[in-house]
């Protein structure tokens, strides 16, 4: 799970009177250890901001996201030290699935485009990733039951890395804290720790 993730994490309102929240992912397969990322809370609203720290501890970068009326991810913007670095559009679901999201540069170069297919469950089911360094691939199937029954990542030098089998193709909540707030929760690609500081 890329900071990305962390840093747009869904919409959610959540119990109690939160104030601050951080999020800390491990990515399955991954040796990079674990990202973190610190945001404010705020009910309901359309924009977030967080900033997102290195493994080691070190800064990585500030983030803003805007989400619609319907609390979907229409753009995110990192910064830093104040300057513009990335900026990523994403275009809707259309009927199909597919949504289509595009990275570029603070000058305008595009630097990467990710093509994503969700199934009538919105479930990710296909996505390709193309950037400089090539194209990747990830490719997901469920059982009867709607869990993960097998995943391949495809690198762009042709390593192709299986995902763990999932008991859930969303998200499976494993701990929650006094408020009812979920503390820890696993994906097909990585583990994701919150902690919520309230008033």
């Amino acid at each position: 799970m890329e900071a990305e993730s962390l840093n747009c994490e869904p919409v959610e309102e959540l119990k109690g009177s939160p104030r601050r929240i951080c999020l800390k992912a491990r990515d399955h397969g991954s040796e990079q250890g674990i990202l973190q990322a610190w945001l404010d809370y705020f009910p309901g609203a359309l924009h977030r901001q967080s900033q997102t720290f290195r493994p080691d501890g070190s800064f990585a970068y500030f983030c803003t996201c805007e989400y619609d009326a319907n609390l979907k991810l229409v753009r995110r913007a990192t910064f830093l030290q104040g300057d513009p670095q990335t900026e990523t559009l994403y275009a809707p679901h259309d009927e199909a699935g597919m949504q289509e999201a595009i990275t570029v540069s603070a000058t305008g170069q595009e630097l990467e485009r990710v093509i994503t297919r969700q199934d009538a469950q919105g479930r990710v089911v296909e996505c390709t990733n193309f950037s400089e360094t090539g194209e990747a691939h990830l490719t997901a199937h469920y059982d009867d039951d709607g869990n993960v029954a097998d995943g391949l990542v495809t690198l762009p030098d042709g390593t192709e890395i299986k995902l763990p089998v999932t008991p859930n193709p969303s998200y499976q909540v494993v701990t929650r804290d006094a408020e009812g707030n979920w503390t820890e929760r696993r994906t097909p690609f990585a583990t994701v720790y919150r902690t919520i500081e309230y008033y």
